[in-house]
């Protein structure tokens, strides 16, 4: 098996779809470096099932994906497939079958991974079983990275002790005894489960045997509880019926009551309405007249208050006048007053205005000095103070910044000593937890593939489960009505069989049952049974035989003697076969219908006749129609049709009958399959459970490292950062300390200031003495000025008044004219309402006296009415009493209907059995069962299946406890045999390897030593050490050599492993770079001894290490972060380059 091809798509810089061919033995991959060529060494790994971010150069697993580039967007998704050429069948396990085998990862950006294999998904532990013991996997010696070499020679025993067991094909062993380990402990703790579960189970079963018998009982009482309960309700539903059918006879007696004096009332009635109608008149009449009536007593009283207050308006019409006349006088002689005021009020103010006017510009003269004055002293006043404050500001600066700079200082040094600290710490807690993070995901990964896989195995297992109980329930009735059929076929024959016996004669003459009946001996043809019964009649029952020894006999007797006969063609004896001559039927033709029978009779000879299949013989002579149903002949035909299928309807049984046992033997295999998927999918959901339990822990640890190490790192930058900062600022400090001291002592002497003071407090006198003459001036102005808008709207209110006390005048004069009119008219108008006022109320008393008569008659019928309505009531009453009783009686009935209902007893069934009881005696045993049911306690009616399925799952508990018992006894024997087999292999592999490597080192070296040895005693957990001398030293450790003779004696190593047992393919990634010339050429002869048998995939930038390649890949990066494949076959760009 061989590598064949890698092909990349959106994996790390292989954003397209790349295919990586690898023809030849020896393949260099060579380009520049950063152009992507150790990617393809990191895919080959992901397919292989590293789980490791870090050991693919990552920090992620989503990291792998391509991310984009200056000129490319990201993709969401990478994925890596290898193909292997298996031609000469050395994979082995499910895929030795195939000549070509596809692995293929994939993985997309919400970090999931899919296994695929062939194109069919798989689990990562399938890849990985399939190249268990071959050397291939993420971390074999078959695949050496860069650094690998050193890491391989320094690397701890129990490390390389994994190359020597993959080399021994012992990976596999020790992955099956860690599986076998994991199955031990899954089945020792489902044994202490099922323990635990039998034990309860037993207490249970105890427990509930107790309650079943209990639950018997109580069954028991109930059942007679039951039936007490459905005589004693069906005793009360016959009294209840019996009370209903008293009362229904009293309702009747007092409804013919009722109807009498029904009849009775309805006389009064009528004189009640013709009264009512009179009465209705009257009342209209009576609402007429006073309607009027009121009417005219409204149009009186309106007409009586208007002329009262026509008289009252006018006196108040008088008053207004006198007193409207007296304010009109009041009004023009304030008005004149008022006027004279104004008058004087403006002349004071002409005169007031001009000194007014000069006094307010002396004022302001006077303002504009004091301001001047003022703002000279202040500005002398500001300078000195600002002077005296900067002296100030720069004493107490220059304290500031000597305390500053000083602590500037210490901080500094502090911050120094708190860095240097930070330098000593490192990682290495948190790369290794990554690393455990890393692999606990990748086991979470495959436990959960596990868990899908588990989980489509049930559910297959469960639809096969179905389909197989669908089988069985198809194949029962298929084999139940094959069943049927034959039963009925058989039912049948002796149906016929018996018929036939019916219709046989019972031969009184001895000797004659030994002979055959001529019944059985004939074979006809379809459809001529009836024609030939009716042809041959009672000679049917004749016996066939000689019968030269019946010849004396004097019973009735009918024989026929065997012989040959030749029939007629066209005649009925042509559609039987009979082993004795029938001559009479050669003289009967046929005819398929009557039709044709009529047809042909008219050209009959003598003796001859014609019959129809259903019977119809017509003869020259006579007539016979169709004989009657079920003659001995057609019942032979169907008994022998039946009897000639009843061997096809029993192979149908037996074909049933197999497929059912094997459908039986499907649903006993399809429960017993799914029992166990049922079972790996409880253990694939407990692993996963405890992976993910891992996983969360390794990741919250993961979690606090990492931000402790971005913490220490933040804290740091922030500590760099800090020291510069006070650095610079400790700098500009000193700086501007220096300036503040040369401006301090370059501070000018105090300018002399001017005197304004007395100037200023004139200045202030003057301006107050004239801002106090021109206030006096200017209050007296104001108040005359007020005085006379005062006057002016006197003036204004006094015209005012007057014209409006003249406008009520006229107004009122008017009115009074108004009111001497209209008098004289209502006077007379008075009279005549009061005349007619009179005449209505005459009639209106009339009219009440004859209203009263009616009412007084009314009263008088509608008291006999009432007499009649309560006897009526009464008998009513009665009626409802009795018909709520028995409605009472019906709920009652009904009741006891319904619990006999709900008890599911027929009443009819339950009164017919009724003897002597009575429900007194029927109370009492209803009372001492409720009392034996009570005593009973708590019941659990379900105690009794419960315990029943319990018991059958106590059986199966214990059966699987055997079982489990022993499972483990084989897995512990397992252990044993593979821990055996183990040291063997291991012991074996390692004194070849060892051997192996002694001969290979002074090979490679042109001399020294070199040799493995064991750390320990126990060859299932020993370590394993290597040890060097190079030619002519005496190093005591291997870790004193130099990077080149590392690299050597890891080369010797893993070759000498492969000699052993050759990987597939060997990959390495720049093993040469430490290495100069001379050890290079070593380093490709030996690479070249083996390309024999070992395929060499190979990166390398050493041109002597590139001319010893077969096909030359080259990667090379023209696109900015985007790897593109060029390949060039030595062999063939060779012979180009001699044909040139």
């Amino acid at each position: 098996m061989r590598l064949k091809s890698i092909k990349l798509a959106g994996f790390k810089s292989f954003v397209d779809a790349t295919t990586v061919p690898f023809p030849r033995a020896m393949t260099a991959v060579v380009g520049p470096n950063g152009c992507g060529k150790s990617n393809i060494i990191d895919a080959v790994r992901w397919v292989l099932g590293e789980s490791s971010a870090k050991n693919l150069r990552g920090d992620a697993m989503t990291d792998v994906i391509f991310n984009g580039s200056s000129g490319r967007k990201p993709v969401s998704q990478a994925s890596v497939e290898l193909v292997f050429d298996n031609s000469d069948g050395t994979a082995t396990g499910p895929v030795a079958q195939y000549a070509e085998i596809a692995v293929k990862r994939l993985v997309t950006r919400d970090g999931q991974s899919q296994y695929f294999m062939n194109g069919s998904r798989c689990r990562r532990r399938d890849i990985t079983d399939i190249f268990l013991g071959t050397g291939l996997g993420p971390r074999s010696y078959a695949i050496i990275e860069q650094g690998m070499i050193s890491r391989l020679i320094e690397s701890r025993p129990q490390e390389l002790r994994v190359f020597i067991e993959e080399a021994a094909g012992i990976s596999k062993y020790k992955e099956r005894r860690k599986e076998t380990e994991n199955r031990i402990r899954h089945t020792r703790d489902n044994l202490e489960r099922l323990t635990d579960v039998r034990e309860e189970l037993g207490q249970q079963l105890d427990k509930l045997r107790r309650q079943a018998d209990a639950a018997r009982r109580y069954r028991d009482y109930k059942h007679q509880e039951r039936t007490a309960k459905g005589q004693l309700a069906a005793l009360r539903y016959r009294r209840y019926q019996d009370a209903i059918t008293s009362l229904n006879g009293e309702i009747r007696h007092f409804e013919t009551e009722l109807e009498r004096f029904i009849a009775q009332s309805r006389g009064d009635e009528k004189a009640m309405v013709a009264l009512k109608e009179t009465q209705h008149d009257a009342k209209g009449q009576i609402e007429q007249a006073q309607s009027r009536y009121y009417r005219l007593g409204s149009e009186i009283a309106r007409a009586e208050q208007n002329l009262a207050n026509a008289k009252s308006r006018k006196a108040q019409l008088d008053e207004q006048l006198a007193r409207l006349q007296q304010r009109a006088e009041q009004a023009r002689l304030t008005l004149s007053e008022d006027q004279q005021r104004q008058q004087e009020a403006d002349e004071e103010l002409e005169m007031l205005t001009p000194e007014l006017d000069e006094y307010q510009e002396q004022l302001a003269e006077a303002r504009l000095n004091r301001e001047g004055l003022e703002n000279q002293h202040r500005a002398q006043q500001q300078a000195l103070a600002a002077r005296l404050q900067r002296q100030g500001q720069l004493q107490t600066r220059l304290q500031v910044l000597a305390t500053r700079i000083d602590n500037l200082g210490a901080n500094i040094q502090r911050d120094h000593q708190r860095l240097a600290g930070f330098v000593g710490q490192d990682d290495d807690a948190l790369l290794a937890v990554k690393e455990q993070l890393a692999e606990q995901q990748a086991l979470a990964e495959e436990h959960q593939e596990a868990l899908a896989l588990a989980e489509m195995d049930h559910q297959q297992g469960q639809s096969d489960l179905k389909a197989a109980r669908e089988q069985l329930k198809t194949q029962t009735e298929v084999h139940r009505q094959a069943e049927r059929a034959l039963d009925t076929q058989q039912s049948r024959i002796q149906q016929l069989s018996a018929l036939i016996d019916a219709a046989a004669p019972k031969e009184s003459v001895a000797g004659l049952d030994e002979l055959p009946a001529l019944l059985a001996q004939l074979q006809v043809q379809a459809p001529w049974h009836q024609a030939v019964e009716q042809v041959l009649g009672s000679w049917l029952q004749a016996r066939v035989g000689d019968y030269g020894p019946f010849l004396d006999v004097t019973q009735p007797a009918l024989l026929v003697r065997p012989g040959a006969h030749q029939p007629s063609p066209a005649s009925l004896g042509a559609q039987v076969q009979s082993p004795v001559p029938l001559p009479w039927l050669d003289r009967v033709r046929t005819a398929p219908d009557r039709e044709a029978a009529k047809a042909l009779g008219a050209s009959l000879g003598p003796g001859e006749s014609v019959i129809c299949p259903d019977g119809f013989w017509l003869g020259a002579d006579f007539l016979a129609t169709a004989p009657a149903a079920g003659q001995g002949l057609s019942l032979v035909a169907d008994l022998e049709a039946l009897q000639g299928q009843l061997p096809a309807l029993q192979q149908e049984l037996d074909q049933a009958s197999g497929q059912l046992a094997q459908a039986e033997a499907a649903l006993a295999q399809a429960e017993q399959q799914l029992q166990q998927l049922a079972s790996q999918q409880q253990q694939a959901q407990q692993r996963q459970q405890e992976s993910r339990q891992q996983l969360a822990i390794l990741q919250a640890r993961a979690g606090d490292l990492d931000a402790q190490a971005k913490a220490r790192q933040q804290e740091r930058a922030q500590l760099q950062e800090a020291i510069a900062d006070q650095e610079l600022e400790q700098a500009e400090l000193m700086e501007e300390r220096l300036m503040l001291e040369e401006e301090a002592e370059q501070g000018d002497e105090h300018q002399p200031v001017d005197d304004l003071e007395p100037q200023l407090q004139d200045a202030r006198a003057l301006e107050e003495q004239l801002r106090g003459q021109a206030q006096q001036l200017q209050i007296r102005f104001e108040t005359l000025k007020s005085r006379r808008q005062s006057l002016a709207e006197s003036c204004q209110r006094a015209a005012m008044q007057v014209e409006e006390v003249s406008e009520q005048l006229e107004a009122l004069l008017e009115e009074q004219q108004l009111l001497d009119e209209p008098g004289q008219e209502q006077g007379s108008q008075l009279e005549i309402w009061l005349e007619e006022h009179k005449e209505v109320e005459e009639r209106l008393t009339v009219l009440n006296q004859q209203m009263a008569d009616i009412d007084e008659r009314m009263a008088l019928l509608e008291d006999g009415q009432a007499a009649a309505f309560a006897k009526v009531q009464s008998m009513q009453g009665e009626i409802d009493r009795r018909r709520v009783e028995i409605e009472g009686h019906k709920v009652r009935s009904d009741g006891a209907r319904e619990q006999l209902d709900e008890l599911e007893q027929d009443i009819d069934a339950v009164l017919a059995s009724l003897e002597d009881q009575n429900e007194e005696a029927l109370a009492k045993d209803i009372d001492r069962l409720v009392n034996a049911i009570a005593r009973l306690g708590a019941i659990n009616l379900a105690a009794i299946e419960e315990f029943e399925q319990q018991a059958e799952r106590k059986k199966y508990l214990d059966e699987q406890d055997a079982d489990l018992n022993a499972a483990l006894e084989t897995l512990e024997n397992a252990i044993r045999k593979i821990d055996r087999e183990t040291r063997a292999k291991f012991k074996d592999t390692f004194d070849v390897v060892n051997a192996d490597l002694q001969r290979l080192f002074p090979k490679v070296f042109g001399g020294g030593s070199a040799y493995l040895e064991l750390t320990g005693d126990d060859l299932l957990d020993t370590g394993v050490t290597i040890m060097a001398r190079p030619p002519g030293k005496r190093n005591a450790t291997i870790h004193l050599l130099s990077g080149g003779e590392k690299a050597l004696t890891a080369l010797s190593l893993v070759f000498a492993i492969f000699r052993l047992n050759p990987a597939p393919f060997c990959m390495l990634d720049e093993v040469d770079a430490p290495l100069d010339d001379a050890n290079v050429e070593r380093y490709c002869r030996l690479v070249r001894e083996m390309s024999d048998s070992v395929q060499f995939i190979y990166i390398s930038h050493n041109k002597v290490a590139m001319e010893m390649a077969d096909q030359l890949t080259g990667v090379t990066m023209h696109e900015p972060g985007v790897s593109r494949i060029v390949a060039v076959d030595i062999e063939q760009a060779v012979a180009l380059a001699e044909a040139g």
